[in-house]
Formats: C-alpha cells, sequence, structure tokens
C-alpha cells in the first residue's frame, strides 16, 4: 500500500498503483507531501516526507531564490528532495558547482545526485535530488528530444535513486517537456522503466506540465502498472 497526503492544493493526490504514489506539482510552485510505505513484510510503516520544486534554473536574482528556497527546506525539513532546471553556475560545462550542491550544503543534505539532461553553449541543465540519508542506488532514463517537433526542444531525462530508509526508499524526479505527444510517450517509457528497477513501491515527483485531466496524467494514475 501507498498512502499520499498532499499539503498544497496545486499538487495531484492520488494512489498511483498499489505500490507506487505519484507527487507531482502542476506548476513551478513547491509542494510538500508524506508518504507510508508499507513494505507488507510484517514491518512497520516507513514514513518519509518528500518535496518537489522547480528551482527555475539561472533565471532571475539566483543569490537571492537560493537562500528563499533553503529557508523552505529548513523550514519543511523534507527527507527527500526532487529538484528539476537544476543548472551549472558556469554555462554549458559541468563546471564549478551546480544549483542542488550549493541548497544541499545551505540546507545540510549531506547527500546528493545531480544528472545533466540538455546542455547548450549557455547551460547545462537537469534534476537532482537531496537526501538526509544515504543514496545507495542511481539509474536514469533519458527522454530525448524529437527534432521534428517544435514544442519538444530539449532532452529531459528521469533520475531514480534508492534512498537507505527503512528497507530502502526508491524516489524518481522528471521533468516533462512542453510538447504533449512528447509527455504521453515519456510517460509510458518511465511507468516501463521504473517497473524493470525493481517492484518495490517508488515515490515519482516533478514538473509534468501538464493538468490532472490530460491523458499523460491520468495514465500515470491508472489502477493497473503498464508494460509498454
Amino acid at each position: 500500500m501507498v498512502k499520499a497526503i498532499c499539503h498544497s492544493p496545486l499538487a495531484i493526490r492520488c494512489r498511483f498503483t498499489s505500490r507506487q504514489s505519484l507527487i507531482a506539482s502542476r506548476h513551478s510552485l513547491p509542494f510538500t507531501g508524506e508518504v507510508a510505505l508499507d513494505f507488507s513484510l510484517g514491518d512497520l510503516p516507513v514514513r518519509v516526507k518528500v518535496l518537489t520544486l522547480n528551482i527555475w534554473g539561472l533565471s532571475g536574482n539566483w543569490e537571492r531564490r537560493c537562500h528563499l528556497i533553503a529557508k523552505l527546506l529548513k523550514q519543511e525539513q523534507p527527507d527527500i528532495v526532487g529538484l528539476q532546471e537544476v543548472c551549472y553556475l558556469r554555462g554549458s560545462g559541468l563546471v564549478g558547482e551546480n544549483q542542488a550542491v550549493i541548497l544541499a550544503r545551505i540546507a545540510s543534505y549531506p547527500f546528493w545526485h545531480f544528472v545533466p539532461a540538455h546542455r547548450s553553449e549557455t547551460k547545462t541543465i537537469g534534476q537532482a535530488v537531496l537526501s538526509r540519508c544515504p543514496i545507495t542506488a542511481v539509474d536514469i532514463l533519458p527522454f530525448p528530444s524529437d527534432p521534428s517537433d517544435p514544442k519538444d526542444t530539449e532532452d529531459r531525462v528521469a533520475l531514480w535513486v534508492r534512498v537507505a530508509l527503512g528497507r530502502g526508499i526508491e524516489f524518481c524526479v522528471t521533468h516533462l517537456s512542453l510538447s504533449r505527444k512528447a509527455r504521453e510517450r515519456s510517460v509510458r517509457e518511465l511507468v516501463a522503466w521504473l517497473w524493470r528497477i525493481s517492484d518495490a513501491p517508488k515515490i515519482l515527483v516533478g514538473d509534468l506540465n501538464d493538468e490532472p485531466n490530460s491523458p499523460p496524467i491520468q495514465f500515470l494514475l491508472g489502477d493497473e502498472p503498464a508494460i509498454c
């Protein structure tokens, strides 16, 4: 059983399947949720607090936003954080510190993992996870852009980690395309990939760039895991 408890009207509140929970912002605003995972092996349920946030890369005044985000993390105290639009601070290369490292240091998260999704002449951008407990395994699923789709202009990625909480929490963060066609393709690939990794309970967070009643979100809310 997976139970999602949502604390924001901008969040999608649901049971993703009997083994998986979807906790995602409709837009770029932060969302905090609390999930109880029951491994059905005689263990007590493991409760984990998670937060998802699109940090908007280097847009606007990053120094000011950085301190506001860190303040939010200290206030909410999530166990695991999924971040979207995380950039390196020096253009297009993996040079210097990325924004996840800075937030992890300021908000006292000892463990983090960043994966780049898209690189251009001016930026390297991707997804990241911050965690209070060790990250013991990592996997990624790329969503390459489609040159024939004018709305699918950037490569995307899903980042999956296993965190040493209880018997191990599986957590995935992603940021879906602005293209409806690409989102529909990506969610099918995503669900199939997550179940290939394992059949353990999973938490999926991210900026899904869609509305709750849209086909991609409804697919994620299906009662049975899909094999695509």
